[in-house]
């Protein structure tokens, strides 16, 4: 008995200390590990590489191929245009909604079944409704892949049933998702955990697949897939602190790997920005002549805080509203000073007069220029 009591203490113990290495690790701000899969992470406002691992790698990408898919269809359709299920749902293996050829649905609901549900027959049925045809569609894709600069990226299919010649990459995937979430009814409909509405007479409900939506808070989307070639794949999208990142992870081992190695990569990715003082109130930044040569200092309204990531091209840039008048009035803005990073911008603050200044008097004006001349001829006679 008191042997068994020293083995479960033993093991209890182990358990915690492997527990707080890996909060460590994460705390460390540390990349994930990948092992038999491809990754990447992006800002999503400006498409710089956080991390990757094999992102080149082409792979089959199953069921994220849905995001192009939706993409065209929400270039191409209205969300509340009517599609008259054709054949192209017939025969349709894998996921589905149980769409019968002659059915009548709206492209909004055929999109959340696509993008929740991973419906291949609702990606066909919007497919034929663009195109005329599945592989007509297809084309479409093919073309879209060539607009963004795509190398590794080829559709055979509008669902990502594994096909010879259906590939993408981890980095190219991310583009798709960054193009889609410029979307506003797309970024709605991926976030979305669950959704109803109403098919032959009765209530239908869709569950997202997408496990991080329940387990991540900063989750927002993007789009799961499985396949025997792909394995198990995540396109995920999520926003912390005014900072929106997507990742994607292909072949992974489970859907639990998946999620959890693409909440690892999202939280490496946010663990490289920190809050900063960027300006600071009463900084002066310019000091400006007035017409009659007096100088005004030019300061920050406020202060200025954002989180801004570590490497990132941080740059300042100053702004006068023309030339100042007198008079100049304290605490008046005459400019701004406006912040970037990698071209996001940041934010600005006023810039406003550090103290008031009146016109001068002709009497003052006087005396300044006698001044002036007095030290003029004083410099003269020094120098002969």
């Amino acid at each position: 008995m008191q042997l068994r009591k020293t083995l479960i203490s033993f093991l209890i113990i182990a358990i915690s200390v492997q527990f707080a290495a890996f909060d460590s690790l994460a705390a460390a701000g540390q990349a994930p590990p990948v092992t038999g899969a491809s990754g990447i992470v992006i800002e999503a406002s400006t498409e710089k590489v956080l991390w990757s691992s094999n992102a080149d790698e082409r792979r089959a990408m199953a069921s994220t191929t849905k995001m192009m898919t939706a993409l065209i269809v929400t270039e191409k359709l209205n969300l509340n245009d009517t599609v008259k299920v054709g054949r192209a749902v017939l025969g349709v293996d894998g996921s589905g909604l149980g769409i019968s050829a002659g059915e009548e649905l709206v492209v909004r609901e055929l999109l959340y079944s696509m993008m929740l549900k991973s419906a291949n027959d609702a990606a066909n049925a919007l497919a034929e409704k663009v195109a005329g045809s599945v592989p007509a569609f297809v084309k479409l894709m093919n073309e879209k892949a060539v607009d963004l600069g795509l190398k590794n990226t080829h559709f055979m299919n509008a669902h990502g049933l594994d096909q010879p010649g259906h590939y993408s990459s981890a980095r190219e995937l991310a583009v798709i998702a960054r193009e889609l979430l410029k979307q506003p009814a797309m970024r709605e409909i991926v976030k979305t955990k669950s959704w109803s509405f109403k098919r032959r007479g009765r209530p239908e409900t869709l569950k997202n697949r997408n496990m991080l939506l329940e387990s991540y808070r900063y989750a927002t989307g993007v789009k799961t897939g499985h396949t025997e070639s792909a394995g198990y794949c995540l396109v995920s999208s999520a926003t912390k602190d005014g900072n929106s990142l997507i990742a994607v992870v292909l072949g992974a081992p489970s859907e639990e790997a998946a999620a959890d190695i693409s909440r690892q990569a999202l939280e490496y990715g946010f663990s490289l920005y920190s809050m900063k003082l960027l300006v600071k109130k009463g900084n002066i930044f310019r000091e400006v002549e007035l017409p009659d040569g007096r100088r005004v200092g030019l300061v920050a309204a406020g202060n200025l805080s954002a989180f801004v990531r570590e490497g990132g091209d941080l740059k300042m840039e100053a702004k006068i509203d023309g030339p100042l008048e007198l008079p100049v009035s304290a605490g008046k803005k005459y400019g701004r000073v406006a912040l970037t990073e990698d071209g996001k911008a940041l934010g600005e603050v006023a810039l406003v007069a550090d103290r008031d200044v009146e016109p001068i008097t002709f009497y003052e004006w006087v005396v300044a220029r006698l001044r002036s001349l007095l030290s003029a001829a004083r410099l003269t006679f020094l120098r002969s």
